[in-house]
């Protein structure tokens, strides 16, 4: 069975987001505090932009710029791709393989419910092998190999 994004994946949590206006300093301090790799930026509750930390390195770190004068707004990506709650992993997979991120956030009906990340989908594919070889090793074996009689 393919695992959907909402509940199975992840769950629909805070998301984390930051003003489009705030530094990008202020942005990886956020992202640092909270052990996250991007924060989505909101317009009137809608997904206006995500801030990741390739981003912060790609057009921030690597040009040289102060991260105290440069704001998320000028920095953030705007093209963002989401993925649905009722999506499958795979589904999910396969776009941040095409896209090349690590991060997609969850919308539905315009509004941002969650962040799935590339972390949460190799837990999941972990947690569905160890499942697996268990359910192999019961079949092989059978259910009462290893207890005593």
């Amino acid at each position: 069975m393919t695992n959907r994004i909402i509940p199975d994946i992840v769950s629909e949590s805070a998301v984390h987001s930051i003003s489009e206006k705030a530094s990008v300093r202020e942005a990886a301090r956020l992202m640092t505090e909270r052990h996250i790799g991007c924060l989505v930026i909101l317009s009137d509750g809608r997904l206006k932009g995500i801030l990741s930390e390739r981003d912060i390195m790609t057009r921030v770190v690597s040009l040289g710029l102060d991260s105290d004068a440069v704001a998320v707004g000028e920095v953030m990506t705007t093209r963002v791709t989401t993925v649905a709650p009722d999506e499958s992993s795979d589904q999910a997979l396969m776009r941040m393989q095409d896209g090349g991120f690590r991060h997609l956030p969850i919308v539905k009906d315009g509004l941002v419910l969650g962040m799935l990340s590339v972390r949460d989908l190799y837990a999941s594919a972990l947690g569905a092998c160890e499942l697996e070889l268990k359910e192999c090793e019961i079949y092989i074996q059978g259910e009462t190999y290893g207890t005593a009689h």
